[in-house]
């Protein structure tokens, strides 16, 4: 019998370690799906992933239990994300740069439905071309649900660049599908 999130919550608070490694592998893929997000690399994810349960099993006992677990713990991971984004101050160097990207980085077949069935890896590798503070403000902002408000205070930049990163990721994603339509239309035309 699994134990219950009160118990588990109980059994961490108390440093019992099976309750943590139950709890670890209780969130573990939730939160490697959302490092992944805002990661490129499996190993960054891993390690903030790894970052983000010492930091949840260290404030555990400041969680609300009126609150939903999962989303305090997605909230801690998020912070803990864009804590090492600008401890490593990656985004420093692109907010003002343009982005080049390879249309041709994709070769899309000529079957629609092919790439209809992959259009969540093909945006998610669109997103990882991005510069990281513009992959960030895509995420926080059309997947997590931040307003640009909120976005500005955690990535320390201005609401109005903030506007700007989410309008160059859309539009990023957006000449990329539209140019893959064409190509697929031109793939059908010819056929």
């Amino acid at each position: 019998m699994n134990p219950t999130e009160k118990e588990l919550i109980e059994g961490c608070l108390k440093r019992d370690r099976k309750a943590q490694y139950a709890f670890y592998k209780l969130y573990f893929s939730y939160l490697f799906s959302i490092c992944l997000r805002y990661t490129h690399d499996r190993d960054e994810a891993m390690s903030i992933v790894n970052l983000s349960f010492a930091r949840i099993m260290l404030n555990l006992n400041k969680y609300d239990r009126d609150q939903p677990l999962k989303y305090w713990v997605r909230r801690v991971t998020v912070n803990c994300i864009i804590d090492e984004f600008r401890k490593n101050k990656l985004y420093s160097e692109h907010i003002d740069q343009g982005i080049e990207l390879n249309a041709n980085a994709y070769t899309a077949s000529a079957d629609f439905e092919q790439f209809g069935n992959n259009l969540s890896e093909i945006v998610q590798s669109q997103l990882s071309k991005l510069s990281p503070v513009t992959r960030s403000v895509f995420n926080l902002h059309a997947v997590d649900g931040y307003k640009h408000r909120e976005i500005a205070e955690m990535l320390q930049i201005s609401e109005g660049t903030s506007a700007w990163h989410l309008s160059l990721a859309r539009k990023t994603i957006q000449d990329f599908l539209s140019s893959e339509n064409k190509h697929i239309e031109n793939g059908r035309a010819t056929a």
